[in-house]
């Protein structure tokens, strides 16, 4: 509980005149009427005063502590506060309807000092009398449970604090939002994310409602909110845009993948490296834009660990019949190792210089082929084939 929610406050009950002395009444009405003019240090006073009578009663000692409980609270001084409301609570003198504020206001304050196994007991105590508890009054349930690790517990009662609210609280919604969070119930959450990024539309509920979706597998529902907070100007990271562009592969929208891709490189929130440049690429191929995706490619190659991007674009450049430059490529593959296949990287540069009817150059590629056992096979019949070849070219 923030400090700042309202403090508890004096009940109207005990200003009314009981069965304590006219000499206890007359100073606790004083200290009322001096608490409600915020001069504390004249209530400590006369406080002070029925403190040192030894003959008080239980009702009297209640309401006299009480009091200091009030006037505590409402400086603030918690700890003191939840001392005197505690004797209160433990002199037996008080009016059932009367202890059950007090118990609320105490419970309240163990949440705010983080006394979180006593809110609960108190609450508990609270609840088990409590007719037809508010809004208010689930929350603060909720954070005691919450905070003493007993989530099971504490669901019930957020949902209660939301259900109980014709607008839910911010503050309701979001405590919902954790602790379904916190007991992995993603399907559970997404009505409240969505309820929250109507409510309280920030950047953070966009991003969540779309994580959920993802961890849900719907990515259609994924990219609609993640697509959103881009267009609301809330996505600057690179994690955030290069997972945008892949959600846009995902549901067969690459066009729109390269596109976010570019203006963040162009924009410099998205670092040249060989992801980036690969997702660029791999989107202008599902786009059917090969000519747009040599370039990407050859750069994320470039960037790379190993070989396997050299041999893709090698591969693309073959498609496109391109025979020195897919050359090039497959032969920066093997010079980078790595490649996973190099057997049939051989095998492909050997395709390469057979297509520009360089034959000895071809048969050295197949050669070299036909000492992996993946490539062995192939690289033998295209070896039979190019005399053949020769034959035909001559």
């Amino acid at each position: 509980m923030d400090a700042r929610e309202p403090r508890p406050t004096p009940s109207t009950q005990t200003r009314k005149a009981q069965a304590v002395s006219h000499w206890a009444y007359e100073k606790l009405d004083a200290a009322h009427k001096l608490l409600e003019e915020q001069k504390y240090a004249e209530v400590l006073a006369v406080l002070g005063e029925m403190e040192r009578r030894r003959n008080l009663s239980d009702q009297e000692q209640a309401l006299m502590w009480q009091t200091y409980g009030y006037v505590y609270s409402a400086q603030e001084q918690y700890e003191q506060a939840v001392e005197s409301f505690e004797k209160c609570l433990a002199a037996s003198g008080l009016e059932p309807a009367v202890a059950m504020n007090i118990k609320y206001n105490l419970a309240q304050l163990c949440v705010i000092l983080e006394k979180y196994e006593r809110a609960v007991e108190l609450f508990e105590q609270w609840f088990a009398e409590a007719d037809k508890p508010n809004a208010s009054a689930h929350y603060m349930f909720a954070i005691a449970y919450m905070q003493s690790g007993a989530f099971p517990k504490a669901i019930p009662q957020a949902e209660q604090a939301v259900a109980k609210s014709k607008e839910p609280k911010e503050s309701y919604l979001g405590l919902l939002l954790s602790l379904y969070f916190e007991t992995k119930a993603y399907a559970k959450a997404v009505p409240v994310l969505e309820q929250l990024v109507e409510s309280f539309p920030k950047e953070v509920y966009w991003k969540q409602l779309s994580a959920v979706h993802a961890e849900l597998g719907d990515n259609k529902r994924a990219l609609a909110a993640l697509e959103m907070a881009h267009f609301l100007g809330y996505l600057d990271q690179e994690g955030e845009l290069l997972n945008l562009a892949q959600l846009y592969l995902y549901n067969d929208v690459p066009y729109r993948a390269a596109q976010v891709v570019e203006q963040a490189l162009a924009a410099g929130k998205v670092e040249g490296d060989a992801v980036s440049w690969q997702i660029l690429a791999d989107s202008w191929l599902q786009a059917r834009e090969r000519d747009k995706a040599l370039e990407p490619l050859a750069k994320a190659a470039e960037l790379a660990n190993d070989g396997n991007l050299y041999v893709r674009l090698g591969q693309l450049y073959l498609g496109e019949e391109q025979w020195s430059a897919a050359r090039s490529a497959l032969q920066k593959a093997l010079q980078k190792g790595g490649a996973r296949n190099p057997g049939q990287v051989h095998l492909l540069i050997g395709i390469a210089y057979a297509s520009e009817q360089q034959w000895d150059a071809a048969e050295r590629a197949f050669n070299q082929a036909a000492g992996f056992k993946d490539a062995e096979k192939m690289a033998t019949a295209w070896i039979a084939n190019l005399e053949r070849e020769k034959a035909v070219a001559e």
